[in-house]
């Protein structure tokens, strides 16, 4: 997990411990999430099976921003225990522009920031699968998504 500094402030916090999206929307790719129980919370668990081969979004929101502000993502995940399967990837997005391709394949949650510039009112986050390779599956976990206003 990352520590915050004074200067930020989390405009989004979505742990699913009360097991709902809070406002993300589950796409197509994202469509096989299930709520786990884990240590008095809840996680969400994506496996898809081999023969599935949905693209798209894994999860979208849209969120009201400062149009020349800086705003981070933040997301915890990790990949989950599918034997034979190669490792998972998100890609993110903010207001359209292609932020980072992450490729999970640790067993232990690991924390992923980053950075947007927001450039209108209201910006749309997406978590997608990748485009570049159809090989990541999508089998991982995410206990967190974090949006920051630096």
């Amino acid at each position: 997990m990352s520590n915050n500094s004074v200067s930020e402030t989390i405009i989004d916090l979505t742990d699913f411990n009360d097991k709902t999206y809070n406002g993300w929307e589950s796409g197509p790719a994202g469509s096989q999430f299930e709520f786990v129980g884990a240590d008095g919370g809840f996680y969400i668990f994506s496996n898809m099976t081999e023969n599935q081969q949905l693209s798209g979004n894994y999860l979208k929101k849209e969120i009201i921003t400062e149009p020349g502000c800086r705003y981070e993502l933040e997301v915890v995940a990790r990949a989950s225990a599918v034997e034979g399967r190669g490792p998972a990837g998100i890609q993110y997005f903010a207001a359209g522009e292609d932020l980072f391709i992450d490729i999970i394949d640790g067993a232990a949650w690991g924390s992923l920031r980053v950075p947007f510039t927001a450039t209108t009112e209201r910006t749309l986050i997406e978590l997608y699968k990748p485009k570049t390779n159809p090989d990541y599956t999508a089998n991982f976990d995410i206990n967190t998504i974090t949006i920051f206003r630096s």
